[in-house]
């Protein structure tokens, strides 16, 4: 807000005019010729620049000693010579530039080229002799390149002359003068009628295109450097000596003479003529002389280091560009750029080189005075007093002594009503001014509530009731003026930051610290705020009642007074920037605002922000605090940190340059368009119109700039890429378009910029960008795709149909193997029934033939043959049931650890007989006697006994057999050898394949061709080997071999057991050698205690079974019998028999049922069951054991075994009965048992009573412990006492109790509890089923008759007779 005075019209008027006056002439240096510089500081090549030129797209090609340079008007594109790249410039010296179309002509010393814009390569330029038709590389050093209105180009060289452009033949051709063709050109002029040419040695001359001749006109200068053809058709000659006119009607040639003053320089190194007819003169050392042609007068550009002087005064050339600016290049001194746009804002500095100017570039108040001269206050610089009049400033600073400024830091001025000047500072108080005296006053502020004086001063205020305001910073409070006591006083405490004061039209006070604007009761001191959020920096009202208020972050805001409600404005609605720092209204209401980022004028009727930079002729873009004002003449000045502007805002036009957009570059990864040129695609940078990218480049930058020279930083620019971008980009200065991945397709890239006013321009750039999609979403790849599809479809349908066809032939194939295999399972069936069926007649058979060889000696060899050769049926009958087994059972292994050695001396033994009988040399011998191997004993046992069944049988009378058992780190051998007949060697490995049979008549022995079939099959499965070689002596050696350890059986094939069964092999011994069985003497010797006839049931399903037994036993003994199990039962619960023999396979209840039913019976529990079968597996054993059976026989069986079986159950079961209850009761019995089972006794009960109280303890433990199997001991348990294994370690604890109650003083409680019972209920019930009576009883009847310990598992020593 400008100070408040009372003037009339005229005065106003004229002092307007006085400082327009003063404006335009006295600081006139301001406004004559600006001069940008640019050189490397720039980016630049090189700060001697020999030539230039601008192309058809606008752009500044500048050649240097070091390069050539492309300049856009905001950076410098640099070519030089590349090493090994012949596409590169050929020498970086440039000393002519020019061009034609898309051509760029680029002069070295070293040739003529020519710059592609279709691949941004550098070509060499050809031309061809005047006596010859042979192409030739211009490698000359190059003078000078003109190019006349026609596009005809001309190219002064050394030693080749005048080369002018054929365009037929696309070379340049030679010139020549008087048929001379070597000789030097130095400067060209073209003309309408031809060229005027200078050359070196011979003078002025002109080609004249018609006659392709070049004549001499004038030899009276033997150089120059330079020529110009004015409008009159004269000839200006620049020389190192001066300048000369060649008149083209006197054919003379004259030295040039100012009429007024002088060239700065005679060496003239460059011609040229402005749109105003004006020739400007480059001089080698004196800069630019302008030659007005109409006047004779002179100006100048010379170099120096004020403003508008040129860097270098060795001025190479002078280019007018399109737009009319002067560029001139500078040899050391970079181009100058001579710019005739005036700036609208006058900018007052500080010069240094001048005492009479502001005293410091950093501005922080204005103020005018009466004389309408101006106060300026600095920062750190002091007070300037400016006389506008006559351009005289006045410096005011502190002092130590009386009548200086209180301090440097002034910042506010005002002048009052009376023309008083009051100066408030920072850190120093407030000063008056005395006109008088030329010193300054020294006002305290003092504060009485706080007893300190604030120094801190930042605004002074006079409203207009005159009072005086003054606010300090930094805490201090609002002070008030009093005239009558000439002294500041506290207006308010409360009112403290205060940083703007400001009175409205309505004689409103109002107020702004650092978050609230303040309206202000000067009576009463009822103050209201108003939250605005940001410091208040500067507050204006206009017409309209509003305040504009101006803050520090928040914008400019609008408020009504009259609701008391503001309206925001930020960088968003167009501001330059959100700290706006002073308001100032001119005469049309708008609002001129000082930012840290220029200067804003806004319209509120347009409600439109008009930003000025720098270019326009700030100071800077940053302004000062309270820097502004608006003066009684309506101009308005705003300060900042380099100087301050002085304008009037109704003289304010920027001028309005509509710039070329254009392409500057393009990058794809990071690689520049220069190694693009594929990616060009014959397409100039600047016109780039396609862009065509593979999906595997990945980033895209397009560079663009609108070529305006002038006002560069006014420019801004957007960016849309259709079909990617939602929205356009508005990037402000950002001169580049960045994207990255961009998926296959079509975009179009739109760039548009502002003019220098602001305003978007409606010409835009517009590029096609296509992505090719990956090679694997190509057209071409799903035309693949497609017949790839319909490929496998085809391929589906056909695959399909054969499918089908094989499955019907698979089906075909597998109903007939089903149909086969089901024939080969009947097959089978049928011969394991019907072997199973032979068992019974050969049973019947074998037996009886054995008792007529025992009674009748008279038919022996005829009885031995029928006896040998059913025992031969019998084995083979075996032979059919294991191979049967094992064709039909899965691959798993019953995998133990067992003695290798000893399974082998085992199955050795069982053929022992037989050797004897063939007087075989038969031995074994084995490495060890202990040899650990991981395998299924059943089928090792299967195996060995083939091998040696084998052996034995192929082995004449008196042969040799020897089995060895070996073994090293990895694997255990087992070889056989014998020297037999031996094997064909055409046989090989056929030897081992089901059903094989050797076809020699050597073999007098014939087999089924399964045994080893087996070896092989079992030796397989435990990962080993069988092989055989025949001896050299005869007879052949099979060598099994077996891997040590677990590592190579798969979990899914192995199945461990904890104990192996060494007596399967006893039922595969072959009986066909074997001798007649003697019947055995202690069986028939064996007598049971009880006298009484044994009671036995019989129970098979074949009735001819029934009465052979039946008459075996019918003398000694009540003989039962019963066709099936129903039956059985009922006789067994009728007749409680003292033994049970049953068959197992029967029709309804089979013997394996009917043993489990008898043993879950307690009434009939105790009877023993033996089982008889014809199934050889150990299988059914184990079954029958754990069903119950005290013992089994397999059919057919001998008379005299199962009589013995039979006679040894009912006694044993009669003795140990006896025995045991003899041992409870103490009674002295004395029974023979034999060492055999005692010692096994005592072992049994040694180890059950260590372990009454394991919990873990069972019948399996027990096994492990004695160190036999379950089933063996089950089996010796039950035939030693009558009793299982649970029931035996039952009795044994019971007996330990009854051990305990007879011979201690213990209760039951404590008897039980110590032989692991800890059920008393249970202990008495079973106590007294053992014992017949109740615990308590029977220590009643025992404990006293028994004075003396005994234990009872320890068995008297048999007497030895």
């Amino acid at each position: 807000m400008y100070c408040r005075i009372n003037t009339v019209l005229n005065p106003k008027i004229y002092f307007s005019f006085l400082f327009l006056f003063i404006y335009l002439n006295a600081f006139s240096f301001t406004t004559g010729q600006p001069v940008r510089y640019l050189g490397i500081e720039n980016g630049l090549s090189n700060n001697a620049v020999t030539s230039l030129y601008q192309d058809q797209y606008g752009f500044i090609w500048m050649g240097t000693y070091d390069g050539l340079n492309r300049y856009d008007s905001n950076e410098f594109k640099i070519y030089r010579n590349e090493w090994n790249n012949n596409k590169s410039l050929p020498y970086n010296h440039i000393s002519a530039l020019n061009g034609v179309g898309n051509k760029i002509l680029i002069g070295t010393q070293r040739g003529l080229v020519f710059y592609n814009y279709q691949d941004s390569y550098f070509y060499p330029e050809y031309f061809q002799e005047h006596n010859s038709n042979i192409r030739f590389k211009i490698t000359s050093n190059i003078n000078v390149i003109v190019t006349d209105k026609e596009n005809n180009v001309y190219i002064g060289t050394d030693e080749l002359g005048l080369l002018r452009y054929d365009k037929t033949r696309k070379l340049y051709l030679q010139t020549g003068i008087n048929k001379q063709y070597n000789y030097s050109v130095k400067a060209i002029s073209p003309t309408l009628a031809g060229v005027w040419v200078f050359i070196k040695n011979q003078g002025l001359g002109f080609y004249d295109p018609k006659s392709e001749r070049i004549n001499i006109i004038n030899n009276q200068l033997n150089s120059a450097s330079c020529l110009l053809t004015d409008k009159a058709g004269n000839v200006w000659i620049g020389t190192e000596n001066g300048l000369f006119i060649f008149n083209i009607k006197t054919q003379t040639i004259n030295r040039f003479h100012a009429p007024i003053d002088k060239l700065t320089s005679d060496n003239i190194s460059n011609l040229t003529l402005d749109e105003k007819g004006n020739i400007w003169i480059a001089t080698d050392g004196g800069g630019i002389d302008i030659l007005n042609t109409n006047n004779g007068k002179l100006t100048f550009i010379t170099n120096g280091n004020k403003e508008g002087s040129l860097r270098s005064g060795a001025v190479t050339t002078v280019f007018h560009d399109r737009e009319s600016r002067k560029w001139i290049a500078t040899l050391r001194g970079g181009v100058s750029v001579v710019d005739y746009f005036k700036k609208p804002f006058a900018l007052y500095n500080n010069d240094p080189f001048n005492k009479n100017s502001v005293i410091n570039n950093f501005i922080l108040s204005f103020c005018e005075d009466e004389k309408h001269n101006l106060w300026i206050g600095t920062d750190g610089g002091g007070l300037s007093y400016w006389d506008i009049k006559n351009n005289v400033f006045t410096g005011y600073t502190h002092a130590s002594t009386g009548g200086g400024l209180s301090s440097d830091f002034i910042v506010s001025i005002l002048k009052t009503f009376d023309n008083k000047i009051w100066v408030a500072s920072f850190n120093g108080g407030i000063d008056e001014f005395n006109k008088a005296t030329g010193q300054f006053k020294h006002y305290n502020c003092y504060n009485t509530s706080t007893q300190t004086t604030d120094k801190n001063l930042w605004k002074l205020y006079e409203d207009s009731r005159r009072h005086l305001w003054a606010s300090t910073t930094r805490g201090g409070p609002l002070y008030l003026y009093n005239r009558k006591k000439d002294l500041f006083e506290l207006f308010d405490e409360k009112l403290v930051n205060i940083h703007c004061v400001f009175e409205d039209k309505n004689r409103t006070l109002w107020a702004g610290n650092y978050t609230r604007l303040i309206k202000i009761d000067t009576v009463r001191k009822k103050h209201r705020f108003f939250d605005v959020g940001y410091g208040i920096r500067a507050i204006a009202d206009d017409n309209s009642n509003h305040l504009w208020i101006g803050t520090e972050g928040g914008g400019l805001l609008k408020f009504d007074i009259k609701d008391m409600s503001y309206v925001r404005y930020t960088k968003a609605d167009g501001l330059p920037s959100n700290s706006i720092l002073n308001i100032l209204i001119d005469n049309k209401q708008n609002l001129w605002c000082s930012t840290y980022n220029g200067l804003t004028r806004f319209s509120p009727t347009q409600n439109r922000f008009t930003n000025y930079i720098v270019s326009d002729g700030l100071q800077s873009l940053q302004f000062n605090y309270n820097a502004a004002i608006r003066m009684q003449s309506g101009n308005m000045a705003f300060g900042g940190i380099n100087g301050f502007n002085i304008f009037n805002p109704d003289s304010i036009e920027v001028t309005d340059h509509h710039p070329d957009l254009r392409i500057t570059g393009l990058k794809v990864d990071n690689s520049d368009d220069d190694d693009s040129s594929e990616l060009l695609k014959n397409q100039a940078v600047a016109d780039l119109k396609t862009i065509k990218l593979n999906y595997s480049q990945a980033a895209l930058t397009v560079h663009y700039t609108a070529l305006e020279y002038s006002f560069p930083d006014k420019i801004n620019y957007a960016y849309y890429l259709e079909g990617w971008d939602h929205r356009w980009n508005y990037v402000g200065k950002t001169q580049s378009a960045n994207y990255t991945h961009l998926d296959e397709g079509s975009y179009t890239l739109r760039i548009k910029a502002t003019d220098t006013k602001g305003n978007w321009m409606p010409k835009q750039i517009s590029i096609q960008v296509v992505v090719f999609p990956p090679w694997y979403r190509t057209w071409w790849a799903y035309g693949v795709y497609l017949a790839v599809f319909f490929g496998l479809i085809y391929l589906y349908f056909l695959y399909r149909d054969k499918q089908t066809k094989l499955k019907f032939e698979v089906n075909l194939a597998n109903l007939k193997v089903e149909k086969e295999k089901e024939l080969n399972e009947k097959k089978l069936a049928f011969f394991t029934n019907v072997s199973h069926e032979f068992r019974t007649p050969l049973t019947l058979i074998i037996n009886p033939i054995k008792d007529l060889l025992d009674k009748n000696r008279s038919h022996s060899d005829e009885l031995n043959i029928v006896y040998r050769n059913a025992r031969r049926l019998l084995g083979l009958v075996d032979h059919l049931l294991l191979f049967r087994k094992t064709e039909t059972e899965n691959a798993q292994l019953n995998i133990s650890e067992i003695n290798f050695a000893r399974v082998c001396e085992e199955v050795f033994s069982c053929f022992a007989h037989q050797a004897k009988i063939k007087k075989l040399n038969y031995t074994i011998e084995t490495s060890s006697p202990n040899i650990a191997a991981f395998a299924d004993i059943e089928k090792i046992e299967i195996s060995l006994f083939n091998l040696i069944s084998n052996a034995i049988k192929f082995t004449p009378n008196y042969g040799t057999i020897k089995v060895l058992v070996e073994e090293d780190d990895t694997n255990i051998y087992f070889k056989i050898t014998d020297n037999g007949i031996g094997i064909s060697t055409e046989t090989g490995d056929k030897l081992f394949d089901k059903f094989y049979q050797v076809k020699d008549n050597n073999y007098f022995k014939k087999g089924f061709g399964i045994g080893l079939y087996l070896v092989k099959v079992f030796t397989d499965c435990h990962k080993g080997t069988i092989n055989y070689i025949n001896n050299k002596s005869g007879g052949t050696t099979f060598t099994l071999k077996l891997l040590k350890g677990l590592k190579h059986f798969s979990p899914e094939e192995i199945n461990v057991v904890a104990t192996p069964d060494y007596n399967f092999v006893n039922d595969l011994i072959d009986h066909d050698s074997k001798d007649l069985v003697e019947p055995h003497n202690e069986l028939q010797k064996l007598e049971l205690f009880s006298q009484e006839k044994h009671t036995i049931v019989v129970i098979d399903d074949n009735e001819q079974i029934r009465a052979y037994i039946k008459k075996i036993f019918f003398a000694d003994y009540i003989v039962l019998e019963a066709k099936d199990g129903t039956i059985g039962l009922e006789l067994i619960k009728k007749y409680i028999p003292d033994l049970v023999i049953s068959d197992i396979v029967m029709d309804g209840i089979n013997g394996l049922d009917l043993c489990k039913m008898i043993m879950e019976d307690t009434a009939i529990k105790h009877i023993p069951v033996i089982l008889l079968t014809g199934d050889t597996t150990p299988d059914i054993m184990v079954k029958s054991l754990e069903q119950g059976a005290i013992d089994f026989l397999r059919k057919p069986f001998d008379k005299e075994v199962l009589t013995a079986r039979v006679k040894s159950v009912l006694r044993n079961k009669t003795k140990l009965q006896q025995y045991f209850y003899k041992e409870v009761t103490r009674e002295n019995i004395t029974i023979n048992i034999s060492r055999e089972n005692k010692d096994l006794l005592n072992n049994c009960i040694a180890v059950i009573e260590q372990n009454l109280n394991s919990d873990n303890f069972d019948v399996y433990a027990l096994a492990d412990a004695i160190g036999i199997s379950y089933p063996t001991l089950f089996k010796r348990i039950k035939s030693t006492t009558g009793q299982s294994i649970n029931n035996f370690i039952r009795f044994i604890r019971l007996r330990k109790a009854a051990e305990l109650l007879i011979q201690t003083n213990c209760n039951i409680n404590e008897a039980a509890i110590q032989v692991g019972i800890s059920d008393i209920k249970y202990f008495r019930e079973q106590f007294n089923k053992q014992f017949g009576v109740n615990p308590s009883e029977f220590i009643k009847k025992h404990r006293a008759n028994f004075q003396v310990s005994y234990r009872l598992n320890e068995f008297e020593k048999p007497t030895v007779n």
